[in-house]
């Protein structure tokens, strides 16, 4: 009984610590920080089923989505095995226009990293890309527009999992 009791006590921690690990496929994992949890993203949801009940598919839809979406604080995050394109058929004076883009090199990761607003919500879209296979990941990122706290956590957000993705 002591000895179950002791191995337990070392073993909870230890899960307490451990970070949520996702799989957007076979060959690309990625580490989440703490504190971003899965959130059920009733508005896009809803959304995607109206598509996917179409004949055909824009091309941002047909990737591989894991639960979608994840939430910290007021910032909404979703993965994306690929690329991340506006659908051809969308309209022109609708797309965004980006406030800023920005080129970083992270852990032998290539990232895009492209800003953008339609109100009342502001985005951030950053391409991470392998330099040794040229796997590709989207993380597109939603926080309330013009509130410069969610801002900040949303750029807090950026590196920590741009270093959390693990290309196999």
């Amino acid at each position: 009984m002591k000895i179950r009791l002791t191995i337990i006590a070392l073993i909870l921690p230890l899960t307490l610590l451990a970070q949520k690990q996702i799989k957007l496929n076979h060959k690309i994992a990625i580490v989440l920080p703490k504190g971003l949890n899965a959130f059920d993203d009733k508005e896009n949801k809803e959304l995607i089923n109206k598509i996917l009940n179409g004949s055909v598919l824009p091309e941002p839809y047909k990737l591989l989505v894991v639960d979608f979406a994840y939430k910290k604080d007021n910032v909404i995050v979703r993965f994306f095995a690929g690329k991340s394109e506006w659908p051809n058929d969308y309209i022109k004076e609708k797309m965004p226009k980006y406030d800023k883009l920005e080129i970083k090199h992270i852990d032998n990761k290539d990232c895009l990293i492209l800003n953008y607003s339609i109100k009342p919500k502001a985005f951030y879209k950053i391409e991470v890309s392998n330099k040794t296979n040229k796997k590709l990941v989207t993380i597109e990122m939603e926080y309330p527009n013009g509130v410069n706290e969610d801002k900040k956590n949303a750029e807090n957000l950026i590196n920590e999992l741009i270093k959390g993705i693990k290309f196999n």
